[in-house]
């Protein structure tokens, strides 16, 4: 996403294109590309099957990452559409916007959209579901939050937000925020809300089964129309072979991360489509900077040098399901990093850091919840005890994993962050000042470069703040290693039509039919 109104960040289009020329091949060979499924006459009807990786922590919007969407997603709507670059879009439930002040916005409100359950989605619930967002205990968009300093609703179809310091970037951020009913909403509570969340999308919640799966219907009011399908299964397999195996044998018509590995699978069935779309979300490693043992410098240090990312994505991922990538904050910049690259694989250097010491570390990582998460974590693992660490391998449950984090239980970690908006200040205020998620990485220093780089004038002068932060952050006192961007890979059956696989990897599913 761009947040200065200007053309789409050159280094994200170039990485797309870098991706796109490696996979072309295969999605020709498969029948499919990166734009979406092949197409014939759809039927209007039928219910998709669609295999997750997991199950979602949440179905309440506040409180979930927002990978899980591609669930609940279909239940409920952004305040704001984006394109495919990121861009803000007036076709959303928010139809316009515009700066009266360098901190003041006002916001028109799509006239006569419902909720699923009769009430009217109108100005006053545009700003209760900004300000749920901004104070729930657990809200995930909290630290983001931070900037509004008040939002209120003027009539049915205005709303006025009012922000703390310059903070150009307001549009994209509302396009993370899901519309919610308050009446409903303040009437369940958040617990029970996410057991039946009611909003304005394109299908309703039919059923939730924990463990087994999430069954949507066919909202017959939908404001943009109604969809093409009657309804969608969602349930999950942690196991990317047992996706594949849902699909090959027709117990599925859509599976989500299929495994790189046995892509040929996919390509050589003639019931089956591969679809392939270079992503925004990235895999990365994170150290606790002020826990034992991480604390020490010279060990975070020794820990970046011996971890080899361009061998992971060569052994692991075939060069196909991933794409090395050194930077973190730079990738989401308007321009190359201004910065040297970060650490670079040295095990000798590792080794030499360490001066013969054999400090013991616990690496914890998740299994199941990203494409090849469980095996990068033992590379990973083996690359730290070949240069001198004494390593505890972790391996945990996604729901495990992330009911301890927060907690502060772990002292050196890796999971896959995508940023929720495509603007530098994703990752900074995300996960390195005193207010992030993570707060790993809590340093005085990175607060104010922060806050200098949101009140930037121009691009260039955040632009280069922003590269000061990624080279104190990476370089200097080495909080994360950032190993690779992820491909999504997308298993279909040749009856689906009208897929795209998307960047975010959030499926659009209000566009996908059946065909006969």
């Amino acid at each position: 996403m761009t947040i200065f109104r200007r053309s789409p960040r050159r280094n994200l289009a170039a990485l797309g294109s870098v991706l796109m020329l490696v996979l072309v091949s295969t999605a020709c060979a498969s029948g499919g590309s990166g734009s979406g499924s092949s197409s014939s006459t759809p039927i209007v009807g039928g219910t998709l099957r669609v295999i997750t990786p997991t199950e979602p922590v949440t179905l309440n919007p506040i409180q979930s990452v927002i990978s899980d969407a591609r669930v609940w997603g279909s239940i409920l709507d952004p305040l704001i559409d984006v394109d495919v670059a990121g861009t803000p879009q007036d076709s959303g439930l928010l139809t316009s916007w515009k700066q009266t002040s360098s901190t003041e916005w006002e916001f028109t409100v799509r006239g006569g959209v419902k909720f699923s359950n009769g009430e009217a989605f109108d100005a006053a619930a545009a700003a209760f579901s900004i300000k749920e967002n901004k104070t729930d205990p657990k809200a995930k968009l909290a630290t983001y939050m931070s900037v509004v300093s008040d939002v209120k609703a003027g009539d049915a179809t205005k709303l006025h937000v009012t922000t703390t310091t310059p903070y150009i970037a307001l549009p994209q951020l509302l396009s993370v925020v899901y519309a919610l009913p308050p009446a409903n909403y303040t009437e369940q509570g958040a617990a029970k809300f996410a057991k039946a969340p009611v909003g304005t999308g394109g299908f309703t919640l039919a059923s939730y089964e924990p463990g087994q799966k999430i069954t949507v219907k066919k909202n017959p009011d939908y404001w943009r129309g109604p969809g093409k399908l009657d309804g969608i299964v969602f349930s999950w397999a942690p196991d990317a072979a047992s996706r594949l195996s849902l699909l090959q044998t027709g117990a599925a018509d859509v599976a989500i991360d299929v495994p790189v590995e046995q892509k040929s699978a996919l390509v050589n069935d003639p019931q089956l489509t591969l679809l392939s779309e270079p992503s925004t979300s990235e895999m990365a490693v994170f150290f606790e900077t002020a826990k034992a043992p991480f604390n020490d410098e010279k060990l975070r240090k020794a820990a970046s040098m011996a971890i080899d990312r361009d061998s992971i994505v060569k052994s692991l991922f075939h060069g196909d399901g991933a794409q090395a990538q050194p930077f973190l904050i730079g990738q989401l910049m308007s321009s190359e990093p201004k910065h040297s690259k970060p650490t670079s694989y040295d095990p000798a250097g590792a080794k030499t850091l360490l001066a013969g010491s054999r400090p013991t570390i616990t690496f914890s990582y998740t299994v199941g919840r990203y494409p090849q998460d469980s095996k990068v974590g033992e590379a990973v693992s083996g690359m730290l005890e070949a240069v001198g660490f004494d390593v505890k391998r972790n391996p945990l449950d996604v729901t495990k994993f992330f009911e301890l984090r927060p907690k502060g239980a772990f002292e050196m970690y890796m999971y896959q962050i995508s940023p929720v908006f495509l603007q530098p200040d994703v990752y900074v205020h995300g996960f390195l000042t005193n207010n992030s998620i993570t707060k790993h990485c809590v340093d005085p220093k990175i607060d104010a470069l922060s806050a200098q780089a949101l009140a930037a004038e121009t691009v260039q002068e955040s632009d280069k703040t922003y590269a000061d932060i990624e080279d104190y952050v990476l370089n200097q006192k080495v909080c994360n290693v950032p190993l690779y961007d992820v491909v999504g890979l997308y298993g279909l059956s040749k009856k689906v039509d009208g897929f795209v696989a998307p960047r975010n990897l959030l499926p659009n599913w209000a566009v996908v039919s059946l065909k006969n």
